[in-house]
C-alpha cells in the first residue's frame, strides 16, 4: 500500500487568485493533490473530512473570516501548516495570525511561483512534535528547546487561548499570547497547566521583544507564579528583577545569586534604614568563559527523554549525573525537586 498524497487547499473567493494558483501548482501534481474552497465554512468541512498538509487561505472570505478559519484550523487540526493571504496591510494581524499558527503571511498582489516554493518548503518541514500539558509542563517544553539550541516556533493552546513563543538558536526572542506581547505574554504562558502544545518552522518575519536570558525568564517566571499562588501583588522593583527569597528553591547560607544576562543592571539596594553586613565581593567571570559543557547538556536531554517516556526515575538519575558535573546548575536542580513533588503527589 502506497504511503498517503498529501494535500494542500487553498480558500479565496476570488477566482482570477484561484485559477492562477491552481495554474501553478498543477506542476507538483505528482507529490501533492490540491483542493479548493470559496468559503471557510467549506474549508472546515474539508478540514475534518480529510487530512490537510498545508492551508492557504485569504484573510476578507464571505461570512467567517480567514482569521476565524486560521484560530479553528490551531484547534482543530493544529498539524495543518497555514499560510495567510491579505490584500491588505499585515501589521495589523501578524501577532494574531502567528500566535495561531500561520507559518507565513503574503501580501496581494503576490508572486504565485514564490507562493508555490513556500507551500513546497511548508509540506517538506518534517521537525515538529506535539504533546498534551499534563507529564510535561510548559516549563519543561521550553527548557528541553532551549537547551537543545532549537529554532522553532512552540504554540501553545488552552481552551479558547493560544499563543506561540518563539526561540531561535535556543533563545528565546518573541512570545504572543491572547493579547499580551513580549515577556507578559512569555510569563502568562509558563502558567498554561493543561491544554496542547505543537511546535511548527520559525516564520521569516518575526519581531523581537524578548532580549532576556532563557534561564533568567524561567526563574522570574516562577517567582511570579510563586506570588500569585501567595497572593502578593509585586511592585515595580520586583518585577525588575527576581527577589532572593521568592526563588522557589533555597540557595546555601552565604550564597548568592547572580544575573547571567551581562547586560542586565544590578537590582536596588533593599528599602531600609537599618545598616545591612557587607557580603564578600563577588569575582566578575573571566573574559573567556568556557562554553556550556556537552556531556552536561546531552545528560539533561537524556533526562528529558526519559521523562517523556515515562521513565522518571532513569530522568532523574541523568538529571543527578549532570549536577555532579555543574553543581552551580539550579535549572538542573529545579528540576529534580520538581520530580521529586511530582513523585510525592503520586504516592498520596
Amino acid at each position: 500500500m502506497g504511503s498517503r498524497r498529501s494535500k494542500v487547499l487553498i480558500v479565496d473567493d476570488e477566482d482570477n487568485i484561484v485559477l492562477a494558483l491552481h495554474r501553478v501548482l498543477y506542476q507538483d501534481n505528482h507529490r501533492y493533490d490540491v483542493l479548493l474552497a470559496r468559503t471557510a465554512e467549506i474549508a472546515q468541512q474539508i478540514l475534518l473530512d480529510i487530512p490537510i498538509d498545508v492551508l492557504v487561505t485569504d484573510v476578507h472570505l464571505p461570512e467567517k473570516s480567514g482569521m476565524d478559519l486560521l484560530c479553528w484550523a490551531a484547534v482543530e487540526t493544529p498539524t495543518t501548516r497555514v499560510i495567510v493571504m491579505t490584500a491588505f496591510d499585515v501589521t495589523g494581524i501578524k501577532d494574531r495570525a502567528h500566535a495561531f499558527g500561520c507559518l507565513r503571511l503574503m501580501r496581494k498582489p503576490f508572486d504565485v511561483h514564490e507562493m508555490r516554493a513556500t507551500i513546497l518548503r511548508a509540506l517538506d518541514r518534517r521537525d515538529s512534535f506535539t504533546g498534551n500539558l499534563s507529564e510535561l509542563s510548559a516549563i519543561d517544553v521550553i527548557q528541553m528547546l532551549c537547551i537543545a539550541r532549537k529554532t522553532t516556533s512552540l504554540r501553545l493552546s488552552e481552551g479558547s487561548s493560544s499563543g506561540v513563543i518563539q526561540i531561535e538558536n535556543g533563545e528565546i526572542v518573541h512570545a504572543i499570547w491572547d493579547k499580551l506581547v513580549g515577556e507578559d505574554a512569555f510569563f502568562a504562558m509558563m502558567a498554561v497547566k493543561n491544554g496542547l502544545f505543537y511546535t511548527s518552522p520559525l516564520p521569516p518575519d518575526i519581531e523581537r521583544t524578548i532580549k532576556g536570558d532563557w534561564q533568567y525568564l524561567l526563574i522570574e517566571g516562577l517567582r511570579r507564579l510563586d506570588e500569585a499562588a501567595a497572593g502578593i501583588v509585586p511592585d515595580d522593583d520586583d518585577r525588575a528583577m527576581p527577589s532572593m527569597k521568592l526563588i522557589p528553591f533555597e540557595l546555601p547560607p552565604g550564597e548568592r545569586m547572580e544575573d547571567s544576562s551581562s547586560s542586565r543592571s544590578n537590582p536596588p539596594p533593599p528599602r531600609t534604614s537599618a545598616p545591612l553586613p557587607q557580603a564578600a565581593p563577588i569575582a566578575p567571570p573571566p573574559p573567556s568563559a568556557p562554553p556550556r559543557n556537552l556531556e552536561v547538556s546531552r545528560l539533561i536531554d537524556q533526562g528529558f527523554v526519559a521523562l517523556r517516556a515515562g521513565n522518571r526515575a532513569d530522568a532523574r538519575k541523568f538529571w543527578e549525573d549532570a549536577l555532579k558535573l555543574d553543581p552551580s546548575n539550579r535549572m538542573i536542580e529545579l528540576n529534580i525537586r520538581k520530580l521529586d513533588a511530582k513523585n510525592l503527589r503520586d504516592q498520596r
